[in-house]
């Protein structure tokens, strides 16, 4: 962990981050406080299966996800996160090496609203004009898996197109991490199959 500056906007407290951005209220109020971070990496054991990932950090997106590199090559876990100009630029954020960053997990990118309306995933040219045009803020990332019924492993030949609901389960007291049940298509035959990965500790 590391010690670092956070700009706590007292007016507008939403848009407060670790960088300065663009904010909309006129005169924002903001106070500096010393605050540790730490890599995702280093916070999560290989032991702890993630399955769900949300980021909303008003502009670093991109660090925490550089931040959580073993972890999304071993978990690939759906990612959910905002990216657009206002704030992702003060983090020097490239769309393109980004989207270059989320292809080497074998993630496919979407708008979130795409995502839910079953639309193809986004072509790097497509996320650029997006970012620049600045028309959309929600993105969402799932990697293409599937089961080797003979092991349980996942191999990366489905796409998910879609699921029902994220539960927490916390009967023994313990945080788990979300339920997921996902309706997967294979990307080499035309086999349909229902994945339920079970809910495994936070």
């Amino acid at each position: 962990a590391k010690t670092s500056e956070f700009n706590y906007v007292k007016n507008a407290p939403a848009y407060s981050g670790l960088k300065k951005r663009k904010y909309t209220v006129e005169k924002p109020d903001i106070e500096i406080l010393q605050i540790k971070t730490e890599r995702l990496d280093s916070l999560i054991t290989c032991e702890e299966k993630i399955d769900f990932i949300k980021i909303d950090v008003e502009g670093g997106e991109f660090d925490v996800l550089k931040g959580a590199e073993a972890l999304l090559k071993r978990d690939q876990p759906i990612v959910i996160f905002e990216c657009g100009l206002g704030s992702s630029e003060f983090y020097d954020t490239k769309p393109s090496e980004l989207y270059r960053f989320l292809s080497k997990f074998n993630y496919k990118l979407y708008t979130l609203s795409g995502f839910i309306k079953k639309k193809n995933p986004l072509q790097e040219v497509d996320f650029e004009k997006i970012y620049n045009n600045n028309s959309e803020y929600y993105f969402i990332v799932e990697a293409k898996w599937a089961i080797n019924y003979s092991s349980g492993a996942w191999i990366p030949n489905f796409s998910i197109k879609s699921f029902s609901s994220f539960t927490y389960t916390a009967s023994d007291g313990n945080k788990k991490s979300m339920f997921l049940t996902l309706n997967a298509v294979s990307t080499s035959t035309t086999s349909i199959c229902t994945i339920a990965p079970g809910v495994s500790s936070l």
